[in-house]
């Protein structure tokens, strides 16, 4: 965002809290991401026939990739588009943005887990399809009911009140 944003912290704790302890979390979660798929995988995999337990390698790398490419969609653009756009909003009537730091954080870390889990729509689909639930002739017949449910998915999953963002949630989904 340009002019660049000021954030201020009112609470002597605050800063300490984001810097030792959520950032490193939220930054946990992306790096720790293959290893969270390969878990969960390991939990599903001795109920599965042999010709599905071959899945393991795509499932993995596929998940933890997508999640990681959700992150940096959101931090490359989501968040720059959802900054300039709700902090722009008072720029024309002179108000001076000065956000806390906690806010600013949360809505970093709820739009990154956000898009991260968003970004997995296509294993999703890939699931339901191999499961029999849904079919690929099904879902082109039915894509305009698709996407108005998408958009009223991300209208509920979105942290902001913003079209913008809700937006960059329903773009990667459709």
């Amino acid at each position: 965002y340009d002019p660049p944003l000021t954030l201020i912290t009112t609470d002597p704790t605050e800063q300490f809290m984001i810097q030792f302890f959520k950032l490193p979390l939220l930054a946990a979660i992306f790096v720790g991401a293959p290893w969270l798929m390969y878990q969960a995988w390991s939990f599903i995999a001795p109920g599965l026939y042999k010709r599905e337990r071959r899945w393991a390698l795509p499932f993995i790398f596929s998940t933890a990739g997508l999640f990681i490419v959700g992150g940096l969609f959101c931090y490359f653009i989501a968040l720059r588009f959802a900054l300039a756009f709700l902090v722009g909003l008072g720029y024309d009537v002179d108000v001076r943005p000065m956000i806390k730091l906690t806010s600013y954080y949360d809505m970093f870390f709820n739009l990154h887990v956000g898009l991260g889990v968003v970004f997995q729509m296509p294993i999703v689909i890939v699931f339901f399809t191999l499961l029999r639930i849904t079919s690929p002739a099904f879902l082109l017949a039915n894509v305009r009911y698709a996407i108005l449910i998408i958009f009223i998915l991300a209208a509920v999953i979105t942290p902001t009140p913003d079209v913008t963002t809700m937006l960059t949630f329903a773009a990667p989904m459709i």
